[in-house]
């Protein structure tokens, strides 16, 4: 058993956690870190807009902020379909990272009806909150019945309208793709199409192929984006999700750079024929694809460029 201490605000929480054992402790740390890395940032200006701390935040940044928390929400009710607690059937600092982010959000801008379409979350949350080791330093936790309309926000200086231009007869992406085949060089460069091939347990919750797929990518040499290009992306739908890209090398063939990286090798690879139809689709697919557009003949649930 250990002692962990949980800053809440200003206050800290002691709680008892018990891990039973690597497996249980990998997945409290990657909840962590998600918190850390992916809740917080959308957290930040939410409470600056809300409360008005420091400048005020722009709008456009403030909407997306509300936008990603209520997907990481989403997320966290398929997470808990059927779970008490977001890691074995006991709390864990996994709860206490991810609650001390969402304890606000309700407080403020996650209202009763948004909270309605997130049963899930919230019968987990209120059950952390009702805690007595939460209570005593937290006090009793009232979640918002409206949202709190954010007014520290700056907003943006309105346009004149302008005429409507005349419609396009092919969509900007198609004409990009277009380009890019006219004017591609096959002796110079090579394209690659790479799919991750999953272990067992993988694959089967989004956060979690979410971040297979970035620590590859941020693991690259920072150097290496002077000779290639690339999307990759999670395809399908939990707990079937798949990882895939394309990528383009100078050179011809796989770069050593790319053979020496420590993942590469769990990654099936398959040169791309910019002359074949369903090679030159493919590409397309995932050059000028993004969230909820179909790639490969699945859905696109996140997608990450590297340049």
């Amino acid at each position: 058993m250990k002692i962990f201490n949980w800053r809440v605000g200003n206050i800290w929480v002691d709680l008892a956690v018990i891990t039973a054992n690597a497996w249980e402790t990998a997945q409290v740390n990657q909840w962590v870190d998600y918190s850390h890395t992916t809740i917080f940032p959308h957290l930040y200006p939410i409470l600056r807009a809300v409360f008005g701390l420091g400048d005020a935040v722009d709008s456009d940044a403030y909407n997306n902020a509300v936008k990603e928390i209520k997907e990481i929400a989403k997320i966290l009710n398929t997470h808990l379909q059927g779970k008490t607690h977001l890691v074995s059937n006991r709390i864990t600092v996994a709860d206490i990272a991810v609650a001390v982010q969402f304890i606000p959000l309700y407080q403020t801008i996650l209202d009763a009806g948004f909270r309605k379409a997130m049963p899930n979350v919230g019968t987990w949350l209120e059950a952390l909150v009702k805690l007595p080791e939460v209570v005593r330093r937290v006090g009793n936790v009232k979640f918002a019945g409206k949202a709190i309309k954010a007014t520290h926000v700056l907003e943006k200086k309105k346009e004149e309208p302008k005429p409507a231009a005349a419609p396009k007869k092919v969509e900007k992406a198609t004409e990009g793709m277009d380009h890019f085949f006219q004017h591609y060089d096959p002796e110079g460069y090579t394209i690659y199409f790479v799919h991750y091939d999953k272990y067992e347990g993988e694959g089967v919750v989004l956060y979690q192929t979410s971040n297979l797929m970035n620590g590859f990518l941020q693991r690259m040499d920072e150097k290496f984006r002077n000779y290639t290009f690339s999307m990759m992306a999670i395809l399908g739908d939990e707990p079937n999700l798949e990882i895939q890209g394309v990528w383009m090398f100078r050179g011809k063939g796989i770069p050593q750079e790319m053979i020496d990286h420590p993942q590469f090798e769990y990654y099936q690879r398959r040169e791309l024929d910019v002359k074949n139809e369903a090679d030159k689709k493919l590409i397309s697919d995932f050059w000028a694809g993004k969230v909820d557009s179909i790639a490969n003949g699945l859905k696109i649930q996140e997608c990450k460029m590297f340049k």
